[in-house]
């Protein structure tokens, strides 16, 4: 009785971004890949490098005759109401991004600017141009990098002998960046899942307003 598993969410940074959209309804198209060797070769964590040479493994897996060409099938759990991104993958949506089209409950795209590993520019920001949702809302934190949804150093502090730039931030303060996104994920998800009004107010765009921050929404007025 404590999780409500009828009204659920999905949500993941990174990878887990790509995940996230999946379970709320985007559907897979590698089409992407082939149009854009040049970038795949220079990025061996890409889901093209790899998702792409075990194709016919993954489709055995969900239990499909063939290897889907073009956009696979959905593989969406009909009961999630709403999807957070953060920093997600978008190399395997389509040459057009024809599988964020698919996605069509409310969903809030997070990035930062400055991402070197989810460059927003091909990931963040036209998934969410092309997200088929009619309630969509992408939060861009200015000069931020990947890792600015990650545990903080203090958290994580044997991340500090591996690579300090795994817990932290050049731009943002981690506490400070990391209640922003609490902000917009709470706000979002108590509207969404509970019907809350008061936090439908907080997502207002002229209530939105922090520095740093850019914010559209096609969900919420004013």
């Amino acid at each position: 009785g404590v999780i409500d598993t009828e009204h659920i969410a999905t949500m993941g940074h990174s990878s887990g971004g790509w995940s996230a959209l999946a379970g709320g309804g985007a559907r897979f198209d590698f089409g992407w890949c082939a149009a854009n060797p040049d970038i795949v070769a220079k990025n061996d964590l890409s889901n093209c490098t790899q998702f792409v040479p075990h194709q016919a493994e993954i489709a055995k897996l969900l239990g499909l005759t063939a290897t889907p060409q073009g956009t696979w099938p959905p593989l969406n759990d009909p009961r999630v109401a709403a999807v957070v991104a953060l920093a997600p993958d978008g190399d395997i949506w389509g040459t057009n991004y024809e599988g964020i089209a698919a996605l069509n409950v409310p969903t809030l795209v997070m990035a930062g600017s400055n991402d070197t590993v989810n460059v927003p520019e091909r990931c963040a920001y036209p998934i969410y141009e092309h997200l088929g949702s009619t309630k969509k809302s992408l939060v861009v934190f200015g000069g931020g990098d990947h890792m600015i949804f990650f545990n903080q150093c203090r958290d994580t502090p044997w991340l500090m002998d591996v690579n300090y730039a795994f817990c932290s931030d050049a731009v943002w303060e981690m506490d400070r960046v990391h209640d922003l996104i609490n902000h917009f994920v709470t706000a979002f998800l108590l509207v969404e899942l509970k019907g809350d009004t008061e936090a439908a107010k907080a997502l207002a765009p002229d209530k939105s307003t922090f520095p740093g921050v850019r914010y559209e929404t096609t969900a919420f007025g004013k």
